[in-house]
């Protein structure tokens, strides 16, 4: 009976151990080197439509990134009735600031601006962001819905942008 009471004694004093031993730095780094360099997670309408055409909407958008700075961040529109005709392109230098076609110095985008939230996570070298880009409605037609595709790059060209879609987002009145 002793013997009994001795072996269980020694098993959970060995569960214990081994227990409290455990270190989560480990799988830390461990994950942190299969995630991927850039992320995005989420794409939507803070909002609820259809908008006018002098409207501006704002669009929010999730991502990560592990190791990496923001690059560029594009922004297709697409009509929703023929998915593959472009209507119109954003292209953001970065993801905080003003599109492409703004003149230098401007605070407020010809056609959108955007911008971001950096949240630190628990991996060292992996930050999440929450992002708007304030898109003007003003170069859509009325009475068309709206599917989008952003792209969101990081300052090493060697890393593939990646992309998410979200079809029917918006409708234009």
């Amino acid at each position: 009976m002793k013997t009994k009471k001795y072996i269980t004694v020694l098993v959970i004093a060995v569960i214990t151990i081994t227990m409290a031993s455990c270190d989560k730095k480990v799988d830390v780094v461990a994950v942190q080197k299969i995630l991927p360099p850039v992320e995005l997670s989420s794409l939507g309408m803070s909002t609820e439509g259809p908008y006018p055409t002098t409207s501006t909407v704002q669009i929010l958008f999730g991502a990560t990134t592990t190791s990496e700075t923001p690059g560029a961040f594009d922004l297709n529109i697409y009509d929703a009735t023929a998915a593959t005709t472009l209507i119109e392109t954003l292209h953001f230098n970065s993801w905080r600031g003003v599109d492409s076609t703004s003149p230098a110095g401007a605070t407020v985008g010809t056609l959108g601006t955007i911008n971001y939230t950096a949240i630190q996570t628990s991996y060292p070298n992996t930050i999440a962001y929450q992002g708007s880009i304030l898109l003007k409605l003003s170069k859509l037609t009325s009475g068309h819905t709206y599917n989008i595709t952003a792209t969101a790059g990081v300052t090493d060209a060697s890393v593939k942008p990646i992309s998410l879609s979200a079809k029917s987002l918006f409708f234009v009145q």
